[in-house]
């Protein structure tokens, strides 16, 4: 597309692009995450305490890893945002999963 990855527009698209997926995964899980919800902390069998909820795990996984994303907020612009470095994100995390 010959649009420059420092260019408004193309940051505005993968925002967009995320923001699309995050909307899907939220309404194709809706049931799950309103049925964690209704049962926190005690979890549907009774078994759980707020510290062993999955809500109580995914606010914890999203501090242990939005912290190290904020304090490298800059560093990760300057050397990952090439688009070498992205494709050879895609080609290698590709062979892995494969």
């Amino acid at each position: 597309m010959k649009i420059p990855l420092d260019d408004a527009y193309w940051k505005m698209y993968t925002i967009v692009i995320q923001l699309g997926a995050i909307f899907a995964l939220t309404l194709l899980f809706l049931g799950r995450i309103v049925e964690f919800m209704r049962t926190f902390p005690r979890g549907e069998n009774g078994d759980r305490n707020w510290l062993t909820h999955p809500i109580s795990l995914t606010l914890i996984a999203f501090g242990f890893t939005s912290v190290p994303s904020l304090l490298l907020h800059k560093w990760s612009d300057q050397h990952l945002g090439s688009i070498t470095a992205m494709a050879l994100a895609l080609l290698i995390g590709g062979i892995v999963m494969w």
